[in-house]
């Protein structure tokens, strides 16, 4: 939602009263103005990897 804003903190509070344990954001939050894609289209997870590795 572009016209929405939410920080860091609301988000990772949100996701442990509401997920389940696996699913906790235990590697934290990342916010990017646009996620890297593929030639077709896709979310290109390898690119997000090596961007985001620790």
């Amino acid at each position: 939602m572009p016209d929405k804003s939410i920080t860091e903190a609301e988000l990772v509070r949100f996701v442990e009263k509401n997920m389940p344990d696996h699913c906790k954001l235990r590697g934290g939050v990342k916010f990017v103005d646009q996620l890297p894609r593929t030639a077709t289209g896709k979310i290109s997870r390898k690119q997000l990897r090596e961007m985001y590795a620790n």
